[in-house]
């Protein structure tokens, strides 16, 4: 359980990770990593 949690929040880091990158020269970062976590609360509530 711990595991998997842990495991979990290391896919979304690097994930995080990866659109920082993608989007580090963008203007739509911002509006990018808001839109994601958003949809990602909906996704956990």
């Amino acid at each position: 359980m711990l595991f998997m949690d842990s495991l979990i929040a290391l896919m979304i880091i690097t994930f995080l990770f990866v659109i920082g990158i993608q989007f580090q020269k963008s203007a739509l970062q911002d509006m990018t990593c808001q839109l994601f976590f958003e949809a990602f609360q909906e996704k956990l509530l």
